[in-house]
């Protein structure tokens, strides 16, 4: 399992703005975090639409976290971004290629490692990992 490269930003994006009280310019916290300010948009708006960071406009706007570090875990980063332990027990891309699939015990134990995984991946939070 590997996390995408737009949830490894995600991780780097909201840690930079825990540390800032006030709303940041997508421009400064570009430069702050050393990533270009279209992949700190790309990333904002994700995270916007699932509700982790929101944008205030005006002379005082920017993009601030809308939940505490504490109520963002690393399952819910990696569901936004379209990563997810989906693990698969066999070579097939896609359940419906599995020639097998009727009589395979091996795909429903493949499930339930992926739920329970990502239920660990929900207990995670980003206050554990960052710190604060």
């Amino acid at each position: 399992m590997q996390l995408s490269v737009n949830t490894k930003y995600a991780i780097r994006l909201i840690s930079a703005l825990s540390e800032i009280p006030q709303p940041v310019s997508a421009a400064s916290i570009s430069e702050q975090i050393g990533l270009s300010l279209r992949a700190v948009e790309t990333v904002h708006a994700v995270l916007r639409r699932h509700g982790i960071t929101e944008a205030l406009c005006g002379a005082r706007g920017g993009i601030r976290l809308a939940l505490p570090l504490s109520d963002i875990t690393v399952g819910k980063l990696m569901r936004c971004f379209g990563d997810g332990a989906d693990f698969k027990g066999c070579r097939a891309t896609r359940l419906s290629d599995c020639p097998t699939q009727s009589e395979c015990a091996a795909c429903s134990n493949w499930d339930n490692i992926s739920v329970r995984i990502q239920d660990f991946l929900d207990e995670i939070t980003l206050k554990e990992i960052i710190g604060q």
